[in-house]
C-alpha cells in the first residue's frame, strides 16, 4: 500500500478533504442563513409557545423532562448563536484549507515542502484556538440555558471547562510542525549538495 503520491492513501484523504471543504461551506451557509431567518422574527412571536419537553442524551442514559418552560429567546441570544456558528465554521474551514494544502504536497510526493511547515503550524494554532472558542461558546450557551429554562426541582449551573485533549493535540501538531521544519531544512541542504 502506497502512502504518498498519486493513487495512494494521501490522494484518497485529499479527495475526502476536498469533499469536506465544500460540504462545510454548504452546511455553514445553510446554518447561518437559518439563524438569520429565525433572528428576523421579533421576540413577541415566541411568547405563546406551549410548555415543551427536554431530552438529554448521553452514552448509556437518556433523560426526558416534560413541561419545560423557557423564557423568551432574546435577539442577543440569536445573534450570539449566529456569531458562534460563523466562528466555529471559520475555524473548521481554516483547518480543512490547510490540511488540503498539506495533502496536496503529499500527493505530489513532496512531504517536506517548506509551505507544509507553515500550514501545519496554522493547523495547530487553529486547533488550540478552536478548543478555547468552543469552550467559551459552550459556557455562553450554558449560561443562557441556566437562566432561561425552568424545570421544577431541577437546578442548572453553567460551568467553564476546557477540552484538554484537544489542547494537547494542538500542541502535538505544533511539535510536528517543528519536525517538518527540520525535515524541510535537511531536504533543502541535501538538494543543494546534489
Amino acid at each position: 500500500m502506497r502512502y504518498l503520491g498519486k493513487k495512494s492513501v494521501a490522494s484518497w484523504i485529499h479527495r475526502v478533504l476536498g469533499f469536506l471543504w465544500y460540504a462545510f461551506w454548504v452546511i455553514g451557509i445553510l446554518l447561518a442563513g437559518w439563524q438569520l431567518f429565525t433572528g428576523i422574527f421579533p421576540e413577541k412571536s415566541l411568547t405563546n409557545l406551549p410548555p415543551a419537553s427536554l431530552q438529554i442524551q448521553t452514552p448509556g442514559l437518556d433523560i426526558k423532562f416534560e413541561g419545560v418552560t423557557a423564557a423568551i429567546v432574546s435577539q442577543r441570544f440569536l445573534w450570539l448563536t449566529l456569531f458562534s456558528t460563523v466562528v466555529v465554521f471559520a475555524v473548521y474551514l481554516y483547518v480543512l484549507y490547510n490540511l488540503r494544502r498539506v495533502f496536496a504536497t503529499l500527493v505530489a510526493g513532496n512531504p517536506f515542502a517548506r509551505e507544509n511547515v507553515s500550514s501545519i503550524r496554522r493547523i495547530g494554532g487553529a486547533v488550540i484556538t478552536g478548543a478555547v472558542l468552543r469552550s467559551l461558546v459552550q459556557t455562553a450557551f450554558g449560561l443562557f440555558f441556566a437562566q432561561n429554562v425552568a424545570i421544577p426541582g431541577v437546578d442548572f449551573t453553567a460551568k467553564l471547562t476546557l477540552d484538554f485533549v484537544t489542547l494537547f493535540l494542538g500542541f502535538v501538531i505544533l511539535v510536528l510542525a517543528e519536525i517538518f521544519r527540520m525535515g524541510s531544512e535537511l531536504k533543502e541542504e541535501q538538494d543543494l549538495t546534489v
